[in-house]
């Protein structure tokens, strides 16, 4: 800094002051180039320098006898940062950015050499790989981290000095996307919707969150990425999805369903070649699959089945037709308790009686076998 002499003088005789006379010296030595100099330029000095400067009062026809004297040491000037601005928040998603550069500046009036550390903090933990970087690549980066610059400096005569500098990595909010995949949407039938192509630019979509109107009225809740739900008319699908810093998106989408084919009127009967069942269909051609309390028996493409079941009694059986590889429920047809008759064929060819006398033969022969077998035994001790 400049070195500015501050004075105050007085006159007896009343005089008016005039330009005082000012003397510059310089580690003992008066330097005469300075006379009359006030401020001194910062230019002209230097650390350790012994600057004194005399000052002598002037009433226009003579200078004071006793002169004014002060003596200032010249101090260590601190070393100054200039960086460029650094942003507050910063993202690298859909963005050009691929790193984060700096370039600090440092300049010190007494031209020391300026000695720096740069530390680099991810979520308050130093980053040793980055140590004195001044890039850091986009990779490093992740969306909801914290980051701090920390510049530490010194000139080697005056204390450190340090700067430090915070930012934050914006974690941009997902989107959800509601995708129906089933083919045909009808009246009390399955329909698949998926939520997998719902994105988040910079993380993962961790969590969903789906939300419908089930054929009752009743608001039905389900999670996962892909469900199942049935209903009939207009149904308000709700998709919330949320990333894995826990920001979430909703996304609605309304489908509109329609009376689907269906099969009706299921008939069984008692025939000596097992059950047979006859059934309706209102649709195109179509495959059904055939359930005996509950467990498929068969598959046919016609509307007429036989079913060979190996116990009487009480039977339920449902035809549930399958189109598109989708199995309809409000459109299959079912009957229940039907009384299932098995048939004893009277033809066979081995009667009561003669499986009676069979018997009896085999275990005659089974005697005459260990009776032999012990005769054999005896001879052989003797």
């Amino acid at each position: 800094d400049d070195i500015l002499a501050e004075y105050s003088f007085s006159d007896a005789d009343g005089d008016p002051l005039e330009n005082p006379l000012i003397t510059w010296s310089k580690n003992g030595v008066i330097q005469t180039e300075f006379n009359g100099v006030n401020p001194l330029p910062a230019q002209y000095t230097a650390k350790g320098d012994i600057w004194a400067v005399s000052i002598k009062a002037n009433d226009g026809e003579s200078f004071s006898q006793v002169n004014s004297e002060v003596v200032v040491v010249v101090q260590n000037s601190l070393p100054v940062l200039t960086i460029d601005e650094i942003p507050n928040n910063l993202t690298f998603v859909n963005t050009e950015l691929t790193q984060l550069a700096i370039n600090p500046l440092f300049t010190d009036a007494d031209n020391d050499l300026v000695d720096s550390t740069i530390y680099w903090l991810r979520n308050g933990f130093r980053e040793g790989t980055l140590d004195n970087a001044t890039v850091v690549p986009a990779a490093y980066f992740g969306a909801g981290q914290t980051w701090t610059l920390s510049i530490s400096y010194h000139d080697n005569d005056g204390p450190p000095q340090q700067f430090i500098h915070s930012l934050e990595i914006d974690n941009l909010v997902p989107t959800a996307n509601i995708e129906v995949l089933s083919k045909n949407l009808w009246d009390g039938e399955i329909i698949l919707v998926d939520g997998g192509k719902s994105i988040d630019d910079d993380g993962v979509v961790v969590n969903y969150l789906w939300q419908y109107q089930d054929s009752s009225g009743k608001l039905v809740s389900l999670t996962g990425e892909q469900i199942e739900i049935i209903g009939i008319g207009t149904i308000g699908i709700i998709l919330t999805v949320e990333d894995d810093l826990g920001l979430t998106a909703t996304t609605t989408r309304v489908i509109q369903t329609s009376q689907g084919p269906s099969a009706s009127g299921l008939v069984a009967s008692n025939e000596p070649t097992g059950v047979e069942l006859t059934w309706q269909w209102t649709g195109d051609s179509a495959e059904f699959t055939i359930l005996r309390n509950g467990e498929e028996v068969g598959v046919t493409s016609e509307l007429t089945f036989t079913d060979k079941p190996v116990m009487a009694g009480p039977t339920s059986y449902t035809v549930n037709p399958v189109i598109d590889n989708q199995t309809l429920i409000a459109g299959s047809t079912s009957i229940v308790d039907f009384d299932v008759a098995i048939s004893v064929d009277s033809t066979s060819s081995v009667s009561d009686t003669g499986g009676f006398v069979l018997g009896v033969m085999l275990l005659i022969a089974s005697i005459g076998v260990i009776s032999l077998g012990l005769l054999q035994r005896r001879e052989s001790n003797e």
